[in-house]
């Protein structure tokens, strides 16, 4: 009798056990607490987005919306294009990824809206910014992804940061091979990419995704910034403030796999696949000033416009957390009003004259 009693007990715990994570997980989604994953595994890019998918981040600012329907974030513009239509992708790290503001305030949208009115054209500009990629990984983005939807220009934007190793999620690379730029896919035959192919449906639980993101808070030691708040953000501040910069090695072990992928972009533009162009958002190392200037790729030094503008890091300032970080809204605006600016008379303009030109010397 008693035995029979003790493991009714168990079965007993673990139903109410059972039921309460369901319930606790259902609170999570609806309070936008926690949302499963927002990523998923690709045999070829790794980590992506997932189509239609719910996001919700609190940084600097604060960021509610969803991936469209092809897993990348704005508007649902598909693969097929319309002539009269004038597509942009933009491609990046966090910067163009912007999960810290509404896509309303995003350079994204404030762009589209300028270069209409510039040009009188129909704009659509997409957003394929991704947190934590290196120049490696957007330029087997744009290989394997972003072509697909054809757009007439592809803006790149980049800063020292990009152009070495960092330790992003799972995912292809390029090398050399031969003196050959190859993308080597064999990151989906390792057996951290089989281990988290296997436990996927784990991942699509709000809590599991909860306990993933403490975790992380506390492997990049942010846990003294959560718990002491300002306090933290002002002694942060002044360390940096004092500290010295430090500047990059311009020709570390990236730096030929780099040069392969300009030159390969620069063929792109001689060949007309797409027009592509560099928004230099932090100045470069001499070596790679040498490189871009020497390659068919256009250049706009972002940098240049908004070192003028930048006094006290009031571009970068959040006053609703009181921290510096990625451009705010302000940022995005102007970013917006000078890329409107420079794409229609250093690129579309320029393009049309040269199209002129070749047209003329074919009659």
């Amino acid at each position: 009798m008693l035995m029979k009693k003790f493991f009714k007990n168990i079965i007993s715990f673990f139903l109410v056990g059972i039921v309460t994570f369901f319930l606790f997980e259902i609170f999570l989604r609806f309070s936008a607490i926690g949302q499963p994953s927002a990523f998923q595994l690709n045999p070829k890019l790794g980590s992506v987005f997932k189509p239609s998918q719910p996001l919700f981040s609190i940084k600097e600012g604060m960021y509610i919306g969803e991936t469209n329907q092809y897993g990348y974030l704005g508007p649902s513009y598909g693969y097929e294009k319309r002539n009269e239509v004038f597509r942009i992708a933009l491609v990046g790290d966090s910067y163009i990824e912007g999960l810290h503001l509404f896509d309303k305030y995003h350079l994204r949208s404030n762009l589209e809206r300028n270069l209409e009115k510039v040009t009188g054209k129909k704009v659509e500009i997409m957003n394929f910014g991704r947190s934590g990629y290196n120049f490696n990984r957007m330029f087997i983005y744009y290989e394997e992804y972003i072509r697909e939807f054809s757009p007439d220009l592809v803006l790149f934007f980049i800063s020292p940061g990009d152009l070495i190793e960092k330790a992003t999620e799972i995912g292809p690379v390029c090398i050399l091979e031969n003196d050959s730029l190859k993308i080597d896919y064999s990151f989906n035959q390792s057996s951290k990419y089989l281990s988290l192919k296997s436990t996927e449906i784990i991942r699509e639980f709000s809590f599991y995704n909860l306990i993933q993101n403490c975790w992380v808070i506390i492997r990049n030691k942010k846990t003294p910034e959560i718990l002491f708040d300002k306090v933290y953000s002002w002694v942060k501040n002044q360390k940096v403030s004092s500290g010295k910069k430090n500047k990059s090695n311009s020709k570390d072990n990236f730096f030929e796999v780099n040069k392969a992928i300009f030159k390969k972009l620069s063929d792109d533009n001689l060949l007309s696949r797409n027009k592509i162009a560099m928004v230099i958002r932090t100045e470069l190392s001499t070596d790679y000033k040498y490189i871009i200037s020497n390659y068919n790729i256009p250049r706009i030094p972002l940098y240049t416009y908004l070192n003028s503008l930048n006094e006290d890091g009031k571009l970068n300032y959040w006053p609703a957390t009181n921290q510096q970080g990625h451009w705010n809204h302000l940022a995005h605006k102007i970013i917006a009003e000078y890329l409107a600016s420079e794409i229609f008379n250093k690129i579309m303009l320029a393009d049309k004259k040269q199209n002129l030109v070749n047209i003329s010397q074919k009659q």
